[in-house]
This record gives C-alpha cells, sequence and structure tokens, in this order.
C-alpha cells in the first residue's frame, strides 16, 4: 500500500490478490482458510473424491503465501503436504503448478492451482499405494515450493 497525500493506494496486484480472495471463498466456502491475513497465508484441503467416498481419506493440504508481486510477476509460494503420497507425485503437481503460472504471469493462478491439484488427486486410482518412495514407512509430511524463478 502506497500513501499519497494521507490517502491510502493499493498496488494493483494487491488489488487483485483481494479480488481473487473473494472468489476462491465464494466457490469453496469454508474450505478455502485464512492462516495469517497479516502475512497473506492461504489453505485449502483437497481431498481424492472417490476414495473420500468411501472413508479413506486421501488429502492433499495446499498453503500459500501471497508475495506482494503477485500476479505481477512473482507466483505464490505454495506448499504442499501429503504424507500419503510419493515425491514422484508431488514433484509431478508441481511441476504442472509451474507450467500454469509460465503460462499466466501477471494473471491469477490460484482457481486454476487448486483445479489442477484436485484434477490429479483424482485421477489417481484408489487402490494404489503412493507411499512407495518412503522405503521406511509413512512420511509425516511432503513440502514442495513453487519457485519465484519459473
Amino acid at each position: 500500500m502506497t500513501w499519497i497525500g494521507g490517502c491510502a493506494i493499493m498496488s494493483n496486484d494487491k488489488i487483485q490478490q483481494e479480488e481473487e480472495l473473494v472468489v476462491l471463498t465464494s466457490i469453496y466456502g469454508e474450505e478455502w482458510q485464512t492462516v495469517d491475513r497479516d502475512s497473506h497465508i492461504y489453505k485449502i484441503d483437497i481431498y481424492q473424491e472417490h476414495v473420500r467416498q468411501i472413508g479413506n481419506l486421501r488429502q492433499l493440504t495446499f498453503q500459500v503465501i501471497l508475495p506482494s508481486d503477485y500476479p505481477s510477476s512473482s507466483p505464490p509460494v505454495c506448499e504442499l503436504h501429503a504424507p500419503w503420497m510419493a515425491d514422484e507425485e508431488i514433484a509431478i503437481i508441481t511441476s504442472r503448478l509451474e507450467a500454469i503460472f509460465r503460462d499466466n504471469v501477471g494473471e491469477l493462478v490460484l482457481y486454476q492451482w487448486i483445479e489442477c491439484i484436485r484434477d490429479h488427486l483424482n485421477s489417481l486410482p484408489e487402490d494404489t499405494d503412493l507411499s512407495l518412495a518412503e522405503s521406511s514407512g509413512e512420511k509425516e509430511q511432503l513440502k514442495s515450493e513453487i519457485s519465484a524463478d519459473v
């Protein structure tokens, strides 16, 4: 926010971010959560739908931090948490998110990212053991960050 003559002027990025947050809240309701408004951190839990229906939840938590120059030049910084998912699957999702941002620099991408993750989860077979990358047992947390160098 910039101050000119005692008046606060919001940057175009900030205005777009606020509009995007309103839209995401209207689409996802209480699923879209504010973790820390001052730090611009938000999250949503995304489930593999066909597995959710039979009671075996496969959840991926998508947490995002909005940098001050998003969407004009920097992507959101995201973390993907899915203890049941192999590192290779996280890498596939991360690569797709990076491609979406590269193809849409200057545009809002969070809705596209969420739906990309949802589509990927729902494309996975429900009976596949995706934790094969961790030989010593189940992972506690997987974290992947989209770099600003996309």
